[in-house]
């Protein structure tokens, strides 16, 4: 062996080749060459073949596991290599509006017929995507049709599409407790399907984040990586004052969560719960620079700071002006029960209590009233009063329960019909007073001229 670890016998080996290409009689080097020149074409033109087919077969895999998002990734990777597969484009719209984005589902679609995919299934998949786009009564019909064909035909894949798209279209048009329904059936369907329960969370989520976060978790028995599922479970958490699981559920979100306000928020106030105050003001202080000191979350949290590090004085001017914003904001509210603990006012302390019990009955009597509407909307002649005095009401409510942009909603839904609903314009004025835009509320507020037609 030379110091340099290379013998006599193993440099004779390496020169085996080179002499192979060099040394031979002109027949065995043209069989050589030819055998080299073959294995590069191969190489060159069946590559991007098995590549294709890789990812085609690693897509379908991912689809079988209901994997939307891990199957569009292979997908891509296999319509680079064969632009024009049209079971592959299908595959691909199919998975792009079960996840949310819509308009990329409908252009692999109009591919995926370009390139001669069967018409009736395009037709079915087009219809699937325009009702979550705009639920018109026709396409509502044309859904429940070929829902009961698909049960008739005992069709239980096409029967579950069905089921999730028309979910995703009541939830889009805040139907939220006909998607519950329907995304329950499909939890009868497919039991142990992680993609079922998350749905079921996914529509229950602005209502009844209690039901909502009982869904993820049991979707998350099933696909633990879901980091959407853990970002809203790690604030769920937070609200509910357990630091503990909401840090565990950040670790899960992992990248996701990386500069999100609300996640930070979360993060900063686990911190102050489990004691760990620098941190806290570091996630703040990181908290602001993204978004500005004017921002109620970021009171409520300085508030609670305050608090503790120099007490009660320091503490309510920024608790009261959380309050003022978010009055029934559970994090507000829970904020200013300790305020007034800490001062020995028990009156406050009764006060915000009794807000807190206020939020509870609202939220039950919202869900009540969500099935109500959802009752009113799939009757043939429906009675206007009562569809405008119940949307009136839910507005009202999601106002209470701190959910403002379905109260938003709502209000609108009832000057949709009546422009001069009185109860709607006032409940608008107020919400936009309470958020600083002078100008919107003054939009909103009627005149002294104007004759109320609403409560």
């Amino acid at each position: 062996m030379t110091p340099f670890g290379i013998g006599p016998v193993q440099r004779s080996q390496a020169m085996r080749f080179p002499r192979w290409l060099i040394f031979g009689t002109p027949r065995q080097l043209g069989v050589r060459y030819g055998l080299l020149l073959t294995l590069l074409v191969l190489c060159l033109f069946g590559y991007p073949q098995l590549y294709a087919y890789h990812h085609a077969r690693r897509a379908e895999q991912a689809c079988d596991r209901q994997d939307c998002g891990e199957a569009l990734k292979h997908l891509e990777k296999c319509l680079s290599v064969w632009p024009d597969s049209a079971a592959h484009h299908f595959a691909a719209a199919r998975c792009r509006w079960r996840e949310g984005d819509l308009e990329e589902a409908q252009r692999h679609l109009r591919e995926a017929d370009r390139g001669g995919w069967p018409t009736q299934e395009i037709q079915v998949e087009e219809a699937l995507i325009a009702a979550q786009l705009e639920l018109t009564p026709s396409l509502e019909a044309a859904l429940g049709q070929m829902l009961r064909l698909a049960k008739t035909r005992a069709d239980m894949q096409l029967e579950s599409l069905i089921l999730e798209a028309t979910a995703h279209a009541l939830r889009r048009v805040e139907r939220r407790q006909e998607a519950a329904f329907l995304a329950k059936a499909l939890i009868d369907l497919q039991p142990e399907s992680w993609r079922s329960h998350w749905l079921l969370g996914l529509v229950l989520e602005p209502q009844d984040p209690d039901a909502a976060a009982a869904a993820y978790e049991r979707s998350l028995a099933f696909k633990a990586e879901q980091p959407k599922v853990h970002r809203f479970l790690a604030i769920y958490s937070a609200r509910l004052a357990r630091p503990r699981e909401t840090l565990d559920h950040l670790r899960a979100a992992g990248p996701l969560a990386a500069g999100d306000v609300e996640v930070v928020l979360a993060e900063a106030k686990a911190r102050l719960l489990l004691g760990q105050l620098d941190e806290a003001q570091r996630l703040l202080d990181q908290t602001v620079a993204a978004v500005g000191a004017e921002d109620p979350r970021i009171w409520t949290l300085k508030g609670r700071l305050e608090l503790d590090q120099h007490g009660p004085a320091e503490a309510t001017p920024w608790l009261e002006k959380a309050a003022a914003r978010t009055p029934y904001v559970p994090e507000t509210v829970d904020a200013m029960i300790a305020l007034a603990a800490r001062v020995g006012d028990a009156d406050k302390v009764r006060f915000y209590n009794e807000r807190k019990l206020e939020y509870k009955k609202a939220g039950e009597e919202a869900k009540v009233l969500s099935k109500k509407m959802d009752a009113l909307y799939r009757q043939a002649h429906a009675d206007p009063g009562e569809m405008e005095a119940t949307a009136f009401r839910l507005g009202q409510l999601m106002f209470l329960v701190a959910q403002d942009e379905a109260g938003v909603r709502w209000m609108e839904t009832v000057l949709a019909t009546n422009p001069g609903h009185a109860g709607a314009r006032d409940a608008l004025a107020q919400y936009y007073d309470r958020i600083g835009a002078p100008a919107q509320a003054a939009r909103h507020r009627p005149s002294t001229t104007q004759k109320p037609n609403g409560p």
